[in-house]
């Protein structure tokens, strides 16, 4: 094996990662993993698999992102629907469960607990159709398009306003009209777009907040003439300057 990869590659499903994303598809698989050699079913009426992991394993796990990254990879799973989380009363550990519909996990090579090592994932978990991408799977995006409930929701939940959310489509359809791109999943690439167009507007709108009109009467610092003064700037200079 080439030093540049030393070890075990993980794959994972290109109509996954379109999906849901693809942070979200990469810890998706790994937990798949997980819960195929740890996983134990905690409820008597559920066919459901559980696992316990620690928040310490996070980075072991996934050293290519920092704490926060994984967390937020996490909870964004959890929005879309597919993963269920327990947190455990230590708040050291949490009880984590893939919702796939029933459906079983793909057999994978063995993920050893105490190694770096991350798993080769075969196949993917078939979630597309749960999350509405369906309709869209591999497609470009219809002139008429609009995005479906439950993106709205997730977008919610950031407290983004409708106004806001709604007023992004018709760009949002055009650019990717013009590129003619086929996704699985508009809705997701929309929901994104939409989270990173809502960062720009409050970064604009704290730039906004910062800013003033300098007032006719402004005259500079007790402190800043005396800087100017000190390399060599006459008093009578600075005046005409202001």
């Amino acid at each position: 094996m080439s030093k540049l990869v030393p070890e075990q590659p993980l794959v994972i499903s290109p109509t996954l990662a379109a999906t849901v994303g693809l942070g979200e598809a990469v810890m998706l698989q790994v937990l798949a993993e997980l819960i195929r050699h740890r996983g134990q079913q905690r409820h008597s009426d559920s066919g459901i698999r559980w696992l316990c992991l620690e928040e310490r394993e996070l980075p072991r796990l996934f050293p290519f992102w920092s704490m926060t990254e994984s967390l937020e990879y996490r909870q964004s799973l959890q929005n879309l629907g597919v993963l269920k989380v327990e947190h455990v009363s230590d708040a050291q550990s949490t009880w984590i469960a893939i919702d796939d519909g029933g459906e079983a996990i793909a057999q994978a090579k063995p993920f050893p607990p105490e190694t770096n090592e991350m798993p080769k994932v075969k196949s993917a978990l078939p979630v597309s159709e749960r999350l509405g991408a369906g309709s869209n799977a591999g497609r470009p995006i219809p002139d008429d398009w609009k995005p479906e409930d439950n993106w709205i929701r997730l977008a919610r939940q950031h407290a983004i306003p409708d106004d806001f959310i709604r007023s992004l489509i018709p760009e949002f359809v055009n650019y990717w009209r013009d590129r003619g791109q086929a996704r699985f999943s508009w809705g997701n690439a929309f929901y994104k777009h939409v989270l990173k167009e809502w960062r720009h507007e409050q970064t604009r709108k704290g730039a906004r907040e910062l800013a003033s009109t300098m007032s006719p009467q402004w005259l500079p610092s007790a402190d800043a003439l005396e800087i100017l003064g000190s390399v060599g700037i006459s008093h009578s200079f600075i005046e005409d300057a202001i």
